[in-house]
């Protein structure tokens, strides 16, 4: 009996492998691909093992196998299973394995994760590792850093999927080429939209001011590295959608609501570009280097109808011309969507928006198109250049927070733009009024008399965005009113000294920097002339200027009103002295004095006023043979009277040193009576004048007594 052969025939043969092949451009581990397996005792049904795992069997004979191979890591074996090795045993009758690498070789996979943020984010590429053994690393077996390569520009990648492709710092050594077989396995790298919101500041500006709008760009800000890099960034690349020059698009006498046409809500969320024709044909251009495309609220309502109207066909939105400009859609307009009224032909865009590759969306953007954009009959015309361009509802002053204007933003186009979910917000802007500087001449009228505008002499200077004189004021001429210290304006009949003013315009207020007066003469058969005194020459010795004279000049004015006479041909000094004074203008009621240094040549007050209706000169004249003053005619100190504090806010207090019956009166600067007063004989005596309502400014008080007429300046604070 032959035992050996009787056991191989109820027994099965273990499978002996002699050696694997694969094509020669395969790297095993790195990609799946098919292996061939040849041997001896493959039985009809056999299983092959990959570290224990079954592969897939593409064909099969007694010594040649072909299986599927698919990635892997390490250096497993592989082995060919026959099956039990007796009908009744689990022992099976599997090979010997075989590997593909060298022994002692590991097949390493590093794969790049993959990784999706918001543009703008920081990236954090990072890396996972297959078949080292448990506890191991890339560090702890001598393995260089890892690097990623991809097609992603940084720091601000656009928003796409990339791929991301890990590899070795630096070149693997002979020792860890041998030691290794290293897979790299690329990952993804997507780069989603941001939300973003651009929205403009409010701003206040005065009139004639630039207008030029600040944006805010609100975004989470969560995971960007460099944040203040990255707003900058999109600054400027927005700044480069605008045309070169400042310019501004501005609706004229904007209303929100317009019958039943909501303009607010139309403009509430959109953005605004404009055709380079439109910039370039349309604006008007102000002092201050900003250009200024109109529009009308009938462009608008223009827009509504024909939006209404249209019907989805092609050219269906009927673009309507208004002042050579029309609004459209930018969706519409990219579509190919957008005629001219009475137009068959669409308008052409050509420029670098709305084309396949611009992932902007467009359908809250208006676009200012001109009528020099729609092609002719004779020649076929494009729009090649759009600008962005910011749109304010006006430019005039506003009065209260509700009038405030509407401002809202040019459109964010170019490629960053592409990497944002962008909505838009309108700012306000309020708009002080600027200001005219005015200086005005005196004027001298008599009572009864009316003021002709055209005799009022001023300068105004201060226009701005090319406005004068002649555009701001009917006729060229400012509306002039007078008012009086109490705030009355003047009336035909009125006595007394008023301001001149101008009354309120448009966007500007007034400066004035010399504030004219018109003086009214009372007239009349009782008014009687102001007379002049020479009262006494006092001596000046030691003048630094050669005037070693005083001359005490007085008059009297016998009316019960102030005169006013101006210096000139009724009101002057005149002789051969030199002389260092003026004469007085105003002439209150009563006497009073002034003092001018003279140096004792011959010096003449000559002064012309009315007597009754007519006119009457009189003079007095002074000279160093002129009678000398004595104490009795100066009292410099004015010691009969006590008036403080000076200056005054409040109460103004009065004593008399003289036992006599006195008459107060405090006019100011103009000869208006404010306050009246009246002093008994008796000595020490004080009166308080209440001044706190006085307007600020320069006071006299003056009384008038036995022991003459005295009159003090104050000044009230």
């Amino acid at each position: 009996l032959n035992v050996e052969r009787a056991f191989k025939q109820i027994a099965t043969q273990t499978p002996k492998l002699k050696v694997l092949n694969w094509e020669d451009a395969i790297t095993p581990g790195t990609e799946p691909f098919e292996v061939t397996i040849i041997g001896d005792y493959f039985p009809n049904e056999p299983t092959v093992l990959l570290d224990g795992v079954e592969l897939e069997i593409v064909s099969k004979s007694g010594t040649v196998i072909v299986a599927k191979v698919p990635l892997f890591t390490g250096n497993p074996g592989v082995q060919v299973n026959a099956g039990a090795i007796t009908p009744n045993t689990d022992t099976q009758a599997i090979s010997e394995p075989l590997t593909f690498l060298e022994e002692g070789k590991l097949a390493i996979n590093i794969i790049a994760n993959d990784v999706s943020t918001e543009f703008g984010q920081t990236v954090n590429m990072t890396f996972a590792v297959e078949g080292l053994p448990e506890g191991e690393t890339l560090e702890s077996q001598g393995l260089p850093e890892i690097v990623f390569n991809t097609a992603a520009v940084f720091p601000y990648p656009d928003v796409n999927n990339y791929v991301i492709t890990p590899y070795f710092e630096i070149d693997l050594t002979e020792s860890l080429l041998d030691a290794f077989q290293i897979n790299f396995k690329p990952g993804i790298l997507t780069i989603t939209e941001k939300d973003i919101f651009i929205k403009v500041s409010d701003q206040t500006y005065t009139y004639g001011d630039i207008i030029d709008p600040v944006l805010n760009y609100e975004y989470i800000t969560e995971g960007i590295a460099d944040n203040d890099n990255f707003l900058l960034t999109i600054k400027n690349s927005h700044q480069l959608d605008y045309f070169s020059e400042n310019t501004l698009a501005v609706i004229n006498s904007f209303k929100a609501l317009v019958n039943d046409y909501n303009i607010l809500a139309l403009l509430d969320g959109g953005s605004w570009i404009s055709s380079e024709r439109t910039i370039e044909n349309s604006f008007k251009a102000l002092v201050n280097g900003m250009d200024v495309v109109n529009l009308n609220i009938e462009h608008f309502t223009d827009y509504i109808d024909a939006k209404e109207n249209q019907d989805g066909t092609a050219n269906s939105f009927k673009a309507l011309v208004n002042s050579f400009k029309a609004l459209v859609n930018a969706e519409d307009l990219f579509n190919g969507d957008v005629s001219f009224e009475n137009s068959f032909k669409a308008l052409v865009n050509s420029s670098e928006l709305g084309g396949e590759d611009d992932l902007n969306d467009y359908a809250s953007v208006f676009v200012i198109i001109h009528e020099e954009d729609g092609s002719t009959e004779t020649e076929d015309r494009t729009i090649s250049k759009l600008y962005a361009l910011d749109l304010i509802t006006g430019l005039g002053v506003t009065n209260t927070a509700d009038d405030r204007h509407y401002v809202f933003p040019g459109t964010f186009s170019n490629a960053m733009a592409g990497n944002f979910n962008i909505t838009y917000g309108y700012g306000r802007a309020a708009v002080l009024p600027a200001e005219l500087l005015v200086e005005t001449e005196d004027l001298l009228i008599d009572q009864g008399e009316l003021v002709d505008s055209s005799s009022i002499i001023s300068t105004i200077n201060g226009f701005v965005y090319n406005e004068s004189l002649s555009s701001v004021f009917s006729e060229g001429i400012p509306s002039y009113y007078l008012v009086n210290a109490e705030g009355r304006e003047y009336e035909a009949g009125d006595t007394g000294v008023f301001d001149i003013l101008i009354r309120d315009i448009q966007n500007y207020t007034f400066i004035y920097l010399k504030q004219g007066r018109v003086y009214v003469n009372p007239t009349g058969k009782n008014i009687r002339k102001t007379r002049t005194y020479l009262d006494c020459v006092e001596d000046n010795p030691g003048d630094p200027n050669g005037l070693n004279y005083i001359a005490h000049f007085r008059y009297d004015n016998p009316n019960s009103e102030t005169i006013y006479i101006f210096h000139g041909e009724d009101n002057y000094l005149s002789g051969d002295a030199q002389f260092s004074g003026l004469t007085p203008i105003v002439f209150l009621p009563g006497e009073n004095t002034f003092p001018v240094l003279f140096d004792g040549g011959r010096l003449v007050w000559n002064l012309t006023s009315l007597d009754s209706n007519h006119k009457t000169s009189v003079s007095s004249e002074a000279s160093s043979d002129s009678g000398k003053c004595i104490a009795k005619d100066i009292d410099t100190n004015n010691t009969l009277y006590e008036i403080y504090p000076n200056p005054v806010r409040d109460v103004l207090t009065i004593k008399q040193n003289i036992s006599e019956t006195s008459d107060i009166d405090i006019y100011n600067v103009y000869g208006i009576l404010y306050a009246k007063a009246k002093f008994g004989p008796k000595t020490g005596e004080t009166i308080e004048i209440e001044m706190s309502g006085f307007s600020n400014g320069i006071y006299y008080v003056r009384i008038a007594g036995n022991s003459g007429i005295k009159v003090f300046n104050i000044i009230k604070e």
